[in-house]
């Protein structure tokens, strides 16, 4: 089980989960470990202020992740 005090993240897009590009992805690593802590129980949701449309390129990539936060 996922051993930490935070039972969620959520993280902004554009220059801090991946480089402010279009359909830009995370690293190889950021994205095992984001794949790890969710299998593990923890809830990693996105929020951004584009629409649905340009997120959900990393939605797919991602995985099972939580709810969004969109424009």
């Amino acid at each position: 089980m996922f051993k930490s005090k935070y039972k969620s993240i959520i993280s902004d897009i554009d220059g801090t989960l991946t480089p402010i590009v279009l359909n830009a992805l995370p690293t190889d690593k950021v994205t095992r470990s984001i794949k790890k802590a969710v299998s593990q129980g923890l809830i990693f949701s996105l929020a951004s202020g584009r629409p649905f449309s340009l997120v959900k390129y990393l939605v797919d990539h991602l995985g099972n992740i939580g709810p969004c936060i969109v424009d």
